[in-house]
């Protein structure tokens, strides 16, 4: 009852995330980790292995439709033995743009959406997904971080492994609806209007 009350008030009136900052170790990759890793940026062909997962799922398909020919993101397939394993999309925006109730700057790479199918779980794929956008990240000049919900324990351990936490976001909301996004340490507020309420 006290996890359908903390959840209820996390959807609806205040969630708390953790912003993290990822390193760019690259050590964490193998030769064959990196020949597994197809990047695609929005003038690239998606590889014959995603376009056969998005007719299967529904959340592959709709984040391939949100970012799939936008000069702001990259896509990341972890593609293992003619299969999807994994994904995840980065963030690199030309200008300081907002996503997610949060401002990726110029000099910044926000990584975002890792998921790993849960029948290829436990082989550190997604610790691999992050360490190669970090590593992406790095050739173009940019800071590498990403925000995480603090009951989200899996994402929370994984970027426990690879960075540190530099700051705590909350996010202020009216029924699921969010109207304020507030980050510490320096204390910034931003009311969520216009441009600031794109979504992921």
């Amino acid at each position: 009852m006290k996890k359908k009350a903390h959840k209820f008030f996390e959807t609806f009136f205040l969630k708390e995330r953790c912003l993290f900052k990822v390193a760019t170790k690259t050590d964490m990759l193998s030769e064959d980790d990196v020949s597994r890793i197809s990047i695609c940026d929005n003038s690239s062909d998606l590889p014959e292995e995603v376009h056969g997962s998005l007719s299967l799922d529904d959340v592959l398909e709709k984040h391939v439709r949100a970012r799939r020919y936008k000069e702001s993101w990259i896509s990341f397939f972890y593609i293992t033995e003619g299969h999807l394993k994994g994904y995840a999309f980065l963030h690199i925006p030309k200008e300081s743009e907002w996503n997610d109730a949060l401002e990726t700057k110029m000099d910044e790479a926000r990584i975002s959406s890792v998921y790993v199918y849960e029948n290829c779980r436990g082989n550190r794929i997604a610790e691999k997904l992050v360490s190669a956008m970090a590593r992406h990240a790095k050739t173009l000049e940019r800071k590498p971080w990403s925000v995480v919900e603090k009951t989200n324990t899996a994402s929370m351990k994984l970027f426990s492994r690879v960075g540190d936490v530099y700051r705590n976001n909350y996010l202020f909301k009216i029924w699921g609806r969010n109207i304020i996004s507030a980050v510490g340490n320096p204390i910034e507020v931003n009311v969520l209007l216009g441009s600031k309420r794109a979504r992921r």
